[in-house]
């Protein structure tokens, strides 16, 4: 096990910043628990926190000041088009905030639909993969259901 993973549970808009650098947080894909957020926790978590916050939402109601951390998810007609997304997005999203950032906090993308086992293990997966070419870097896991750790052990 790469000693460079690893998960929380807890809410990743309440990070402490001497802990992290950035935060990459995908709201929707499906449902994943961030949905119903309180607008000041996610204001609190970008205004005044030393944390840079990568936020990915699917067409969601974020207030304007927002807009700048706002990306689109898609829908998917097969199985195998989810899993290359969310591949592509892990790596994206990492690589976004790999040159300002050493220790990242993640909250996973799922698809809606997808197999939720499958669809963590693929992000996990996906991220130790990145892991193995950024090895200075630290990416941690942090879900309100601590629901990646036994696939990082794995």
């Amino acid at each position: 096990m790469p000693q460079h993973i690893n998960s929380i549970q807890g809410d990743i808009y309440k990070l402490n910043p001497n802990e992290f650098d950035a935060a990459i947080v995908f709201v929707k894909g499906g449902f994943n628990g961030l949905d119903q957020v309180k607008f000041d926790d996610v204001k609190k978590a970008l205004g005044s926190s030393s944390i840079g916050y990568l936020i990915y939402r699917d067409g969601g109601g974020y207030h304007p000041e927002f807009l700048k951390h706002k990306a689109y998810l898609t829908s998917f007609k097969h199985e195998e088009d989810a899993l290359c997304y969310i591949r592509e997005k892990v790596n994206e999203s990492l690589n976004l905030v790999a040159s300002h950032a050493k220790r990242i906090a993640f909250h996973g993308i799922q698809i809606y639909g997808l197999d939720t086992d499958l669809n963590t293990r693929v992000t996990v997966d996906a991220v130790k993969e990145w892991l193995s070419t950024h090895e200075d870097t630290t990416v941690t896991f942090v879900d309100l259901r601590d629901s990646f750790a036994k696939y990082i052990t794995e």
